[in-house]
């Protein structure tokens, strides 16, 4: 049984690893998480989902983090979407061009897996608000 705040996630990263931790640490905490780790397909999934909240690596083959927030944000119906950028770039440039592409913050990795669940949630909150 899910809680009442439960939420619906989608997380993309490349790295399998991250991935599974950040899919753990926000399925203990009661929400439902899909994931991929493959940029390419992911739109397409996204809008089937449609779930409160994207979770994206910046840095991927293929089609970057980017080109995903971009796709979602033009995408007509998934404008409620809180988008998190979760990434080693922490330049401000960096977060300058994906602010501007509609990401609404940012989580440095490597992740604390104590404060991820936590940071994602003040984040969705403060977008939500």
């Amino acid at each position: 049984m899910t809680p009442a705040n439960s939420l619906t996630f989608f997380v993309l990263d490349d790295d399998s690893v991250i991935l599974s931790l950040m899919v753990k640490l926000l399925e203990l905490e009661g929400h439902q998480v899909v994931y991929a780790n493959d940029s390419l397909d992911a739109v397409a999934e996204i809008a089937k989902l449609k779930p409160d909240c994207l979770i994206t690596d910046l840095v991927m083959p293929g089609r970057d983090g980017l080109d995903v927030v971009g796709d979602i944000c033009e995408h007509g119906g998934l404008g409620s979407i809180t988008i998190i950028m979760v990434t080693t770039r922490t330049k401000e440039m960096w977060q300058e061009m994906a602010r501007a592409k509609g990401v609404h913050g940012f989580i440095s990795k490597p992740i604390d897996p104590a404060a991820f669940a936590g940071q994602v949630m003040a984040i969705v909150s403060d977008h939500k608000a």
